[in-house]
């Protein structure tokens, strides 16, 4: 299932990951060595991994929300080393997904290409508070950060805009700037806001990821 479909569509108990043989590793990416080149199989099933993604509201309505999603891993009958496998849209060691960072960035950008929202208010709609770990006699306590000045997770994800869109210019001297720009060069004019989150997330150089 592809994350468009659950952001439009109820989001499943789990995000189930696809078919094995269509995320399977073409290579390894500790020794680099191509399956195929013998007859026995190179990447062999290794489970699966369970991660909380953050995914905007649906129809971008509302609060974000948290998706458990299970991504495929694949042991390398060489060298012994194991692969993870990441879905389009579910980016390595961030909590929130792709789309929810476009949509956060959208959020903020000034009118007519976004809605023109200040950093708090982004936050009410995309920001999750995380639990603290306690000891098991202690109640679990929350960590808000409303009322903060400023969401520092935006300008963190703006400066890897270079990364997840190579090749693509941005202009600007902040962070805002720089989203608005990148925003703004997907589907031109207004009025086509879903049109240019799409683009955005089509055009992302990741298209899965394998760790």
């Amino acid at each position: 299932m592809q994350l468009i479909d659950i952001v439009l569509g109820e989001p499943p108990p789990k995000w189930q990951p696809p078919p094995i043989d269509l995320v399977r590793p073409r290579c390894c990416a500790s020794c680099r060595a191509v399956a195929g080149a013998g007859a026995a199989l190179l990447m062999h099933g290794h489970g699966v991994r369970e991660v909380v993604v953050v995914i905007p509201p649906r129809h971008w309505q509302g609060r974000a929300r948290l998706v458990e999603t299970q991504l495929r891993r694949f042991l390398c009958t060489l060298c012994g080393a194991s692969v993870t496998v990441y879905p389009r849209g579910v980016l390595p060691r961030h909590a929130y997904s792709l789309f929810a960072i476009v949509f956060a960035w959208w959020c903020a950008c000034r009118r007519p290409i976004g809605r023109g929202l200040d950093d708090p208010a982004v936050y009410a709609l995309q920001g999750v508070d995380r639990p603290v770990r306690r000891k098991p006699d202690k109640r679990p306590e929350s960590v808000h950060r409303r009322g903060r000045r400023r969401w520092r997770s935006l300008a963190r994800w703006a400066a890897k805009i270079g990364v997840w869109w190579p090749g693509r210019a941005v202009a600007g001297a902040i962070w805002r700037e720089r989203a608005t720009s990148l925003l703004a060069g997907f589907v031109g004019g207004a009025g086509e806001d879903v049109a240019r989150l799409l683009a955005a997330l089509a055009s992302h150089a990741g298209r899965g990821a394998a760790m």
